[in-house]
């Protein structure tokens, strides 16, 4: 049967790095950041996602198990992803804003992670993970 704390664990996840990332925001603009809702930055949301049952599987299974083996594969390529294929999409929309100025305001120019937030979201993750496995 599975534990309460696996279904919570990504909602939980959202949430905190959602609120985590408002919070930074807001800060950031010396005013609530309600403007910034849903443009990235600081900490990765995916990245808490994914990584949060990947740690909830290592604390309540153990990392030699092959379940574990598959959400760590499964948090890389959304963490790659989230840095190296956005990247490559800033730079798609950098050329469609030169070429296109009127589309300009429509096309974010930030879309990567850095890895710093990433780090974040990895971070928000463990903790939501350490929070599902008290839930059970």
């Amino acid at each position: 049967m599975i534990g309460l704390g696996y279904v919570l664990v990504c909602p939980l996840a959202y949430l905190l790095a959602g609120s985590t990332k408002f919070l930074v925001n807001s800060a950031r603009a010396g005013r609530l950041a309600f403007h910034q809702i849903g443009l990235g930055r600081f900490p990765s949301t995916h990245s808490a996602i994914v990584c949060a049952p990947a740690w909830l599987i290592a604390l309540k299974a153990g990392v030699g198990t092959p379940v574990f083996a598959v959400a760590l594969g499964v948090a890389m390529i959304v963490v790659i992803d989230a840095m190296d294929l956005r990247r490559h999409l800033e730079r798609a929309n950098a050329v469609l804003r030169a070429e296109h100025p009127a589309a300009a305001a429509e096309l974010r120019e930030r879309i990567a992670h850095r890895p710093f937030e990433i780090v974040g979201g990895i971070a928000v993750g463990a903790v939501a993970a350490f929070l599902a496995a008290l839930a059970g």
